[in-house]
């Protein structure tokens, strides 16, 4: 899944930086191909999402921690998926937001709080090896 979400970062960034400066001028040629390899890794994280939901998240759900990381992570990947979305099929009635910026800040959260959310278990094994480690070596 890591691999797919750098995939996502790069091509996002990149497709970011591609774009037009104004509606009147024609994007950079890397545009398109920018695009399509956003959507094919958007597509292999949504599988991806399928899995977490299917497997990490039913195992991990019954142990009580963790809970508030993870569901701001799910909402985060949903609201990435539904603006996603809405940047092809939009609706007329949300023509007011401009749903590229929050499609693109939605991302940059997510990319601050994907390392935090993977890395938080290390962390808590690490704190506990130091801890017991000092415990025993006390006087």
């Amino acid at each position: 899944m890591s691999a797919i979400v750098v995939l996502l970062i790069i091509s996002g960034v990149g497709l970011y930086l591609c774009l037009p400066p104004s509606e009147d001028e024609f994007p950079h040629p890397l545009n398109g191909t920018f695009r399509q390899f956003h959507g094919a890794a958007a597509y292999l994280a949504l599988i991806g999402l399928g899995y977490m939901l299917g497997d990490h998240i039913a195992k991990k759900w019954r142990y009580w921690r963790r809970h508030l990381d993870g569901v701001m992570h799910l909402v985060l990947w949903l609201l990435l998926s539904i603006t996603g979305l809405l940047l092809y099929y939009p609706i007329m009635a949300l023509d007011a937001i401009a749903m590229g910026t929050v499609h693109w800040y939605l991302g940059v959260t997510l990319l601050l709080v994907y390392p935090a959310h993977a890395s938080q278990l290390q962390l808590k094994r690490w704190w506990r090896k130091s801890r017991t480690g000092r415990a025993s070596s006390a006087p």
